[in-house]
């Protein structure tokens, strides 16, 4: 039985330029990833309605569990939530 090139190989083989290649297999690396994630993310309760309703307390202990930050902006009257090293590098 021959031994089948990778598809890399025999695009490069085939005369298509390396660069066009090495772009097609980020792309697709790339959707593969966002795929997963969007895959993950759906796993994740909406806990919207249940820290809307939480004490003070244990959405601290949420936020603090998820590594979340969350600044207050009083004069624009806007609120951000990230994880702690954006906001920590930012500042």
């Amino acid at each position: 039985m021959r031994h089948r090139p990778p598809a890399a190989v025999k695009a490069f083989e085939d005369g298509i330029e390396p660069e066009v290649v090495t772009a097609r297999i980020a792309e697709l690396k790339s959707d593969k990833e966002e795929a997963l994630l969007t895959q993950r993310l759906a796993r994740i309760p909406d806990l919207t309605q249940a820290l809307r309703d939480a004490s003070p307390e244990v959405k601290r202990q949420a936020f603090d569990a998820f590594g979340l930050r969350i600044e207050f902006d009083k004069a624009q009257r806007r609120i951000e939530i990230a994880p702690f090293d954006v906001i920590a590098s930012q500042g």
